[in-house]
């Protein structure tokens, strides 16, 4: 790996969230690697052996990698968001004072960035935005409901098709769509830096 501060290259092994050098990478380096992380835990599970993949579906073990994904990518989006406006907003912490973690919110995160960096995350990627909106619900229903449905998580994502009370099922391709629209997201904020 080599450090985008510092130009530093180094080997890892594990998760490289700071550089051996500087102490410091750059918020696309932590994003990027956290969803690696995430993608890496993913296509093990490909190489597990049958019986053993049968029995860890069996015992809920999936279910939870994939929950735990969405949530991961998430953490990784409103951390790398909220990086980047504070270093490219000079009186950031004055402007943030009082919005809580305003990065979770996506749609007034999409606002903050309009009004001070002139960027809006929701023209970003038009495509993958629905999609981001869909999985921040998910990810809030489940790291604050346990996953039941509620009329919260009804209003926002209407075309759901599930009903009060319900459990939502997290599978791969929930997962998978979640990485990749953090990912066109993160993408389009780096590009807007070298506009």
């Amino acid at each position: 790996m080599t450090c985008g501060t510092c130009g530093e290259t180094y080997a890892v092994f594990g998760i490289a969230l700071y550089c051996v050098s500087c102490g410091q990478l750059t918020p696309a380096e932590c994003f990027d690697e956290m969803l690696d992380v995430q993608r890496r835990i993913l296509g093990h599970m490909d190489d597990l052996p049958a019986d053993v993949r049968a029995q860890m579906e069996a015992d809920g073990v999936f279910t939870r990698i994939y929950e735990d994904s969405v949530k991961n990518t998430f953490t990784a989006l409103e951390v790398f968001l909220g990086q980047v406006f504070r270093l490219r907003v000079t009186n950031a912490e004055d402007v943030l004072k009082g919005k809580g973690n305003i990065f979770q919110r996506l749609r007034h995160a999409s606002k903050l960035y309009a009004t001070h960096l002139g960027v809006s995350l929701e023209g970003l990627d038009g495509k993958a935005w629905p999609g981001l909106l869909d999985a921040a619900a998910l990810r809030h229903l489940l790291t604050h409901a346990n996953g039941i449905v509620d009329a919260k998580y009804l209003k926002a994502v209407p075309a759901s098709g599930l009903r009060l009370g319900q459990r939502v099922h997290v599978g791969r391709t929930e997962a998978e769509s979640a990485l990749n629209a953090a990912t066109s997201l993160a993408q389009g904020v780096s590009d807007t830096a070298t506009r």
